[in-house]
């Protein structure tokens, strides 16, 4: 079972891209929140789990994806505000994020796009959620569902907290 969500919180659901590449200033970014109790948590989608599973022997990346998932995985154990996205936490049909619809497709990095979109439209329905990725083609899917995101550390909206 996750720790409690505060009713105030904006969602921050973080891409794989940010958990490889940008680690550092995301730590910095999570001892803030948790020092300052600012109501924000962090949320990673279960696609980009699997993504970081993957990248684990991948020659140039093999590092980065273990020392993003070791940092994780420390993180969602203290309960604080960091989180993993529960299978059940879709707007799927199926009520299952790891369940195919009936004649979805499910080709390439694409569909773990649409996973982590979906991980967004879902947290999004409650309260403020933003998406931080540095994948364009991800924020473009993002701004078509009239999402707010946050691309290499630059805001895209000035009322996503709103």
């Amino acid at each position: 079972m996750q720790a409690p969500l505060s009713e105030l919180a904006v969602y921050a659901v973080v891409d794989t891209n940010i958990l490889l590449h940008h680690l550092e200033v995301l730590a910095q970014f999570v001892d803030d929140v948790e020092r300052l109790t600012i109501p924000v948590i962090v949320v990673v989608p279960g696609a980009v789990v699997l993504e970081l599973d993957g990248q684990k022997n991948r020659e140039g990346l093999a590092w980065f994806a273990r020392r993003a998932t070791a940092w994780l995985l420390e993180k969602i154990r203290e309960r604080k505000c960091v989180k993993g996205q529960a299978q059940e936490e879709t707007c799927k049909s199926t009520g299952n994020w790891k369940i195919q619809e009936r004649g979805e497709l499910s080709v390439g990095d694409m569909y773990n796009d649409g996973l982590i979109l979906d991980c967004c439209m879902y947290l999004g329905r409650g309260r403020p959620t933003v998406l931080c990725t540095g994948d364009n083609n991800l924020s473009i899917l993002c701004q078509a569902q009239g999402k707010t995101w946050v691309n290499n550390g630059i805001y895209c909206s000035t009322n996503w907290l709103a």
